[in-house]
């Protein structure tokens, strides 16, 4: 009785953290929802995309918390910062995911995550595709897992929704193709984790972005295909300013018959 007491208390640790699964927030601009279908379609225009160059760009401005202002040699450039921070994290967990080795990071507290009955059941039939991506999930209790590490590419604040994400990335998924998987998942989890609309960032940040962004083989569509910004060339702005000059002239010249007709009556 001692010896099995004994083994309990070594095998069991003192604290532990039980995860809570948090539903996503979605700003009305960004994606409403990840299904299924959306991230196989996703996966099949990632899969033909060629590799792109990115201009040099000037940041000088940010509006709505959404939209990030940048000027080249070649013009104005509107860049929709969701978008382009989700495109920058697609290809940071497209290769982390894509590289795993067996390196963990020991949790000091480590996590219990509870899933209903039939997903619990799903997980254990496919755990070993969570352990090509670096997660390694134990039986804990009924319909829950405990997590002692983590692989090392995956930040400890993003534990608690990464490994819920990752599992229901595992529990959407038909076909159990390990590339299939890293894909997908690289796509979902950059979607949830990147700035959403309405959000100010400072100028650095902006301009970090910026940076990040010209350092990607395609900086101008995110993962799911939406265009990252619009450009307007030199021309382009010509083209506005002499409208918005003939707009301003018609103006005046409408106020100038407009005062004209007041000054007559005026005068009659």
């Amino acid at each position: 009785m001692f010896a099995k007491e004994t083994l309990d208390q070594l095998t069991k640790p003192a604290k532990l953290h039980f995860a809570e699964r948090k539903s996503a927030n979605y700003d009305q601009l960004d994606h409403p929802e990840l299904d299924l279908a959306s991230l196989d379609k996703a996966y099949d225009k990632l899969e033909r995309e060629e590799s792109s160059s990115f201009p040099e760009l000037e940041f000088f401005g940010q509006m709505h918390g959404t939209y990030l202002f940048a000027q080249g040699r070649d013009g104005l450039y509107i860049i929709d910062q969701h978008a382009a921070q989700e495109r920058v994290k697609y290809e940071e967990y497209r290769e982390s995911i894509g590289n795993v080795d067996q390196s963990q990071q020991q949790l000091l507290v480590p996590y219990i995550f509870e899933f209903p009955a039939d997903d619990a059941l799903r997980l254990r039939e496919r755990m070993p595709l969570l352990e090509e991506v670096g997660v390694f999930l134990a039986e804990y209790g009924e319909n829950q897992f405990i997590l002692r590490e983590h692989p090392i590419w995956m930040a400890e604040e993003e534990i608690e929704s990464g490994i819920y994400e990752m599992c229901d990335m595992l529990l959407l998924t038909k076909e159990v193709s390990i590339k299939k998987y890293r894909a997908e998942l690289a796509i979902m989890m950059s979607c949830k984790r990147s700035i959403k609309a309405n959000h100010r960032i400072d100028d650095h940040s902006a301009r970090q972005l910026l940076y990040q962004l010209s350092q990607c083989d395609n900086p101008y569509n995110c993962p799911h295909g939406r265009p990252v910004l619009v450009h307007f060339t030199k021309s382009d702005m010509e083209r506005c300013s002499d409208a918005f000059r003939k707009i301003i002239l018609a103006s005046v010249s409408w106020g100038n018959i407009k005062s004209g007709a007041i000054l007559q009556n005026h005068l009659v």
